[in-house]
């Protein structure tokens, strides 16, 4: 677990609230906050894009990955990610 809090640069503190977000489908918009990012294209890019090429996560819509009603969502690898900073 730590890997992954190493890779994205972040401390547990803010990882876990974000995957137990992600249990259900969130936007970015709604993960941001939790995240302390107002940047969206900052967030995409140091937590979302790494979190998706970890395969921790997935968007609900990859055909259309700029879409408004994109969401993300947790993997099985991303319940066990989270399972394992519980």
């Amino acid at each position: 677990m730590s890997q992954v809090c190493t890779k994205l640069g972040v401390r547990r503190e803010v990882l876990e609230p974000l995957l137990q977000m992600m249990r259900e489908p969130a936007s970015a918009s709604e993960l941001m906050p939790v995240a302390g990012q107002t940047n969206r294209t900052r967030f995409k890019k140091n937590f979302l894009d790494l979190l998706i090429g970890m395969g921790a996560v997935t968007m609900t819509d990859p055909d259309s990955p700029n879409s408004p009603q994109q969401r993300y969502v947790l993997t099985e690898a991303g319940r066990k990610t989270l399972e394992g900073l519980e």
